[in-house]
C-alpha cells in the first residue's frame, strides 16, 4: 500500500457549537432541501465551504465564490472556529447505524495518503470519473487550500488482523462524539503515540488500497500537485500538495456496507417496455416476480451464478427477473466476453439490456439507492423503465479493478457516507 502518514488535523473548537451542527455529507450527494437545512443550522457548517450557496454540486458558482470560500477559510482559523492540532495524528473514525436488521459500527482510519499514479498499481479505481466535477473541486483547492473531503478506501484484510488493531485502539476518550438525526452516532479518536502509529503504518503497507468513493476528489489533487510541483519525482523532500485526506477501511470490518445503486431510463419514441423485454428474451430468460418484493429477490440465494437484475416497466408492463443465458447479448459491448465486467450487472443492464432493445437511441439514465424511488419514476411517467441491480460484494469489485477494467459510474454506493467536517487537512503545511 502506498504510504499512509500522520498529519496535524484541523478540527473544529468548541466555540463553533455543536458538532452535529457543522458537520455535512459530502458536497455530491447532498439535495437541495438538504442544503438549505444545513445552511440554516449553522453560519459554520462546513457546507458553506464545500458547496456555497448552490443548491446542488450541478450547479455553476460565480468566480468570486471561490475566492469567498478561501477568505471564510481563513476566517475560521483566525477567529478559532477552526484550528490546528498541535500532533501528528492518525484519526479513527467511527459511525454506529442500524443496517438491515442489525447494529454496525464501521471503522475508518484517516490519515494523509502518498499520491500516486493509478498506473503505480497500488492505489486502485474502480470507476469512471467525468471532467466537471474535477474543474470545480481544482478550483476551490487553489482558493482554499485544504483537504475539506476525504476519500473513501479499503484495503483487503485476510484474516481481520488490521481492523483487529484498529479496534483495539478505541478504549480512549473520543475527540468528537454526537448522534445525527438519522440516529446515526459519530465518534473521532486520534492515535498520537508514534509507537501504534508506526504499527498502524507497517501493517497497511504491503496492502492495495482500492477506492471506494471520491476518484473525482482523488484525481483533482493529482492535479493539484502537478500545478503546484509538475515534477514531483525530482524533489528530494515531499510537500503537502504530495498528499490527500484519506479514510481508510479494512475489507474484513463487518461494518463495511455497499448497498445497490438502479437506475431509471427514459428515452423519445423507440419500443416500448414491453418491446424492450421482447427483444431481450433472446439473450435472458424473464421470469414475473412480486413488485413489492423485487429488492429482496435480489439480494436472496437464487441457486445462480449469473447475472440478475429485476427491470419495472410500469403497471402493465409489470416487475420481471432477467437472468442473462447467453453471453452473446455483451458482443458489442465495450468489454471482452472474458472480462469480468462482461458479466457485472451495471454492465450487462447498459450494454447486454439498454444498448441491445434501443439501439441508436440514446437514452437519459439517472441514479438513486432507493428501489422504490427509481419504481415511482416510471409510475410517474419521468422514464420508462427502472433497472433493480444487486450491490456489488468486495470480491466482485476487486476482482474487476484487479484485472485493469474500471465499472460504469455509479456501480456502488458505500454507505453510510463519512461526514464533511470531522477532521479536515491543510495543504500548506504538514
Amino acid at each position: 500500500m502506498p504510504h499512509l502518514k500522520p498529519f496535524r488535523g484541523i478540527r473544529y473548537r468548541q466555540q463553533a457549537g455543536e458538532p452535529a451542527a457543522l458537520m455535512a455529507p459530502p458536497y455530491d450527494v447532498i439535495s437541495p432541501a438538504e442544503h438549505l437545512a444545513l445552511c440554516q443550522r449553522s453560519p459554520y457548517n462546513v457546507v458553506h465551504l464545500t458547496l456555497g450557496e448552490r443548491r446542488s454540486a450541478h450547479e455553476r458558482m460565480p468566480p468570486d465564490w471561490y475566492d469567498a470560500a478561501g477568505a471564510r477559510l481563513g476566517s475560521w482559523l483566525g477567529e478559532g472556529i477552526l484550528a490546528v492540532d498541535d500532533r501528528p495524528a492518525f484519526y479513527l473514525y467511527t459511525e454506529t447505524f442500524d443496517y438491515e436488521g442489525r447494529r454496525c459500527r464501521r471503522k475508518l482510519l484517516v490519515g494523509a495518503l502518498k499520491l500516486e499514479p493509478y498506473e503505480a498499481g497500488r492505489i486502485l479505481p474502480h470507476e469512471t470519473t467525468m471532467p466537471g466535477p474535477k474543474a470545480d473541486r481544482l478550483r476551490l483547492m487553489h482558493t482554499c487550500p485544504a483537504n475539506l473531503s476525504p476519500i473513501l478506501t479499503f484495503f483487503p484484510d485476510p484474516g481481520g488482523r488490521v481492523n483487529e488493531s484498529m479496534e483495539s485502539l478505541l478504549g480512549a476518550q473520543p475527540l468528537v462524539a454526537f448522534a445525527d438525526e438519522a440516529g446515526f452516532e459519530h465518534q473521532l479518536h486520534a492515535v498520537v503515540e508514534p509507537k501504534a502509529q508506526e504499527a498502524l503504518g507497517q501493517a497497511l503497507d504491503p496492502l492495495p488500497l482500492y477506492i471506494a468513493d471520491g476518484h473525482h476528489r482523488y484525481e483533482t489533487a493529482l492535479a493539484y500537485q502537478h500545478r503546484q510541483s509538475p515534477l514531483p519525482g525530482e524533489r528530494i523532500s515531499a510537500l503537502p500538495c504530495d498528499f490527500v485526506l484519506a479514510a481508510c477501511m479494512s475489507g474484513a470490518d463487518p461494518g463495511m456496507v455497499i448497498r445497490a445503486t438502479h437506475r431509471m431510463v427514459a428515452w423519445e419514441g423507440g419500443p416500448s417496455a414491453d418491446e424492450v423485454l421482447r427483444t431481450a428474451s433472446t439473450w435472458f430468460d424473464i421470469a414475473p416476480v412480486d413488485s413489492r418484493g423485487a429488492e429482496q429477490a435480489l439480494g436472496g440465494e437464487s441457486g445462480t451464478s449469473a447475472c440478475q437484475f429485476v427491470v419495472y416497466g410500469g403497471p402493465a408492463t409489470g416487475t420481471v427477473m432477467l437472468t442473462l443465458r447467453d453471453q452473446a447479448a455483451m458482443a458489442d459491448s465495450p468489454y471482452p466476453l472474458s472480462s469480468p465486467m462482461a458479466s457485472l450487472p451495471a454492465a450487462v443492464f447498459r450494454h447486454g439490456l439498454i444498448g441491445r432493445a434501443l439501439g441508436p437511441t440514446s437514452p437519459k439514465i439517472w441514479y438513486t439507492s432507493d428501489a422504490s424511488q427509481a419504481m415511482l419514476a416510471v409510475d410517474d411517467g419521468a422514464a420508462r423503465l427502472a433497472g433493480l441491480l444487486p450491490a456489488v460484494r468486495p470480491p466482485e469489485l476487486m476482482r474487476v479493478v484487479d484485472t485493469g477494467e474500471r465499472m460504469p459510474p455509479k456501480s456502488t454506493y458505500f454507505w453510510p457516507k463519512p461526514l464533511t467536517g470531522m477532521v479536515l487537512r491543510s495543504l500548506d503545511r504538514f
